[in-house]
């Protein structure tokens, strides 16, 4: 244990703070040192009572619940007969479903998820239409998806009863392909029969038929795969503009 030793200047100071102060200081233990981790320190007179001051906040909140608690009450209260109501409302709406109708068609994988949509009723039935405008956005897409096709910029125009299909033809002759299709439904499959055709006003080779066909069903025999599980295409009808597909499953 360390000793302090005071000179006789220290002590005489301390003497005269003793006799200055009415014994007011703070106490020292004999041998003048503190016991270890004790400190001894005299409350100053200006220092608020922290004790009075929590009292008093308590009181101040305790005053604002009792006031507050009621009213709270008492807006739960008129809410509950038109909240409650909304809430089993929210809670029982049947979930929004997606259909065929509302869905844009832009290229493949939209009109694919369009097909996907068909809902069959309750008479087995379900009916899906397409407009020429969604089947050629579908052909552009391809055209830009695809560095070789078999022929460029195809159109559609559903009139008349039948598919007017236009292309431009590179192999094995140039020029404009021109065929009129009628499209019919086989076991659940959708054919189409060549109307009139030409190239140019000339006779269209084989090859450049076989092209528009290949164009034309595959772009959308590739949308109807997504059809979804038993449900199978029955007929189909030519509308100006449309072409609409009737299932069943």
């Amino acid at each position: 244990m360390t000793k302090i030793v005071y000179g006789p200047l220290v002590m005489g100071m301390i003497l005269l703070m003793i006799a200055c102060g009415g014994g007011r200081a703070s106490q020292l233990p004999a041998g003048g040192e503190l016991p270890a981790g004790q400190i001894s320190v005299e409350k100053a007179a200006d220092v608020p009572d922290v004790a009075a001051t929590v009292a008093a906040a308590a009181t101040t909140t305790a005053a604002q619940l009792a006031t507050s608690v009621p009213k709270m009450q008492e807006t739960a209260a008129e809410l509950a007969p038109t909240a409650v109501p909304e809430i089993i409302e929210m809670a029982t709406a049947e979930p929004s479903t997606i259909t065929a109708a509302s869905l844009t068609v832009t290229d493949m994988a939209s009109l694919q998820a369009k097909m996907g949509a068909v809902q069959v009723d309750g008479s087995g039935q379900a009916t899906i239409t397409i407009t020429d405008d969604e089947l050629n956005r579908v052909f552009q897409a391809g055209q830009q998806n695809n560095p070789n096709p078999a022929v460029s910029n195809p159109t559609v125009l559903f009139t008349g009863g039948y598919i007017a299909f236009s292309a431009g033809l590179t192999q094995p002759v140039n020029g404009v392909l021109v065929v009129n299709f009628s499209p019919y439904v086989t076991n659940s499959v959708l054919q189409f029969d060549v109307l009139s055709a030409t190239l140019d006003g000339r006779r269209v080779p084989p090859a450049a038929l076989e092209a528009a066909e290949q164009t034309l069903n595959t772009t959308l025999a590739q949308a109807m795969s997504q059809l979804p599980a038993g449900v199978r295409l029955t007929a189909v009808a030519m509308g100006e503009g449309t072409m609409q597909f009737t299932m069943s499953n």
